[in-house]
């Protein structure tokens, strides 16, 4: 749920490329979601398709994906950007179910279906390795530096929400941990008792 950005910076020995470049070429990771489709090009859309990438919408069109892509979704490889920027934040797409942004998938919806092609993935795997899943409730972060309490409330509600999604998998599957834990605190957001 995060955008993914990145800067180029070059000095004489070392040549840093946008985290996009990277995610496009790397192959290392077997499902990404999120926001963040304008910081990729046509080139990043041919270095995934040929990677076995099921690319979701499309990044040549900059056209992004949309939660029914998102539930078609299969093979071993997706990537699928929701938006050309950060994710709608859940009561913007709560407030305006109309809206284009409304077919976003929640952060719930992607986790779930994260563990479902990483656990099919993990399936046929003859090892019988593992995985290993980051979620990130970015928008919470984002709402909070602008104090806005109802929208934080909510991005904290859909992040609650893919916690329990991974906590079901975890139970269900008997051999997974889950490790839940914040960056940092922003805006000076709290819960206090009543009369405080």
């Amino acid at each position: 749920d995060t955008t993914i950005t990145g800067t180029a910076l070059a000095t004489s020995d070392v040549r840093v490329t946008p985290i996009a470049d990277q995610i496009a070429r790397n192959g290392t990771a077997d499902v990404i979601l999120g926001g963040g489709l304008s910081r990729f090009d046509a080139t990043d859309e041919t270095a995934l398709k040929e990677q076995g990438y099921s690319v979701l919408g499309s990044v040549s069109s900059q056209i992004p994906a949309t939660r029914a892509d998102l539930n078609g979704a299969a093979g071993e490889k997706v990537f699928g950007l929701f938006n050309k920027g950060n994710l709608t934040v859940e009561k913007a797409k709560q407030d305006n179910p109309a809206a284009p942004q409304a077919q976003e998938p929640s952060l719930p919806e992607m986790t779930k279906k994260a563990i479902e092609l990483l656990d099919k993935k993990k399936e046929k795997d003859s090892k019988g390795d593992g995985f290993y899943l980051q979620i990130e409730g970015a928008l919470i972060d984002k709402r909070s530096h602008a104090n806005d309490a109802a929208q934080t409330l909510e991005e904290t509600k859909a992040f609650d929400d893919a916690v329990a999604a991974a906590l079901d998998f975890a139970k269900k599957d008997g051999n997974t941990l889950v490790i839940v834990t914040a960056d940092h605190e922003t805006g000076g957001f709290s819960v206090i008792e009543k009369g405080s």
